[in-house]
């Protein structure tokens, strides 16, 4: 029996961003569901879930993604990612928090659904042309 060959690079690299970042988003949302309703505190939960789905993200992005001759690994690049991620993710936190403080863990929990995209729509501009972009030689 053959492998099954996966061409990622035949699905455009938009719609990889969306299939990548769904996945990390359920394993996100699914860990901050359970810490917030276990915490009751939406900054900490959500620095917490994304804290676990960072080096899942940052595996996959690169990988199935932002793959390709221009984007040569580098020690950069892991960097970039990790400057980026705190600064969504103190958003978010900030953002979460001032939702759950008079509305609750229930509340929190279901803002953090298009808090999520709206950052995912950022990132992955801030991803494409800053995190992954390709590295002029010296």
């Amino acid at each position: 029996m053959r492998p099954i060959d996966l061409n990622l690079r035949a699905i455009p690299q938009p719609m990889r961003y969306v299939l990548t970042g769904a996945f990390v988003f359920c394993c996100d949302w699914a860990m901050f569901y359970i810490l917030v309703h276990l915490s009751n505190s939406a900054s900490i939960s959500n620095f917490a879930s994304r804290a676990l789905a960072i080096p899942i993200s940052f595996y996959l992005q690169r990988r199935c993604t932002f793959t390709g001759a221009q984007t040569k690994k580098t020690p950069t690049q892991l960097w970039r990612f990790l400057l980026l991620w705190a600064l969504a993710t103190a958003t978010g936190a900030l953002i979460l928090e001032a939702i759950r403080a008079p509305l609750g863990a229930n509340a929190a929990s279901l803002v953090k659904i298009p808090l999520e995209i709206a950052i995912a729509f950022i990132n992955y501009f801030a991803m494409k042309h800053w995190v992954y972009r390709a590295e002029k030689p010296l």
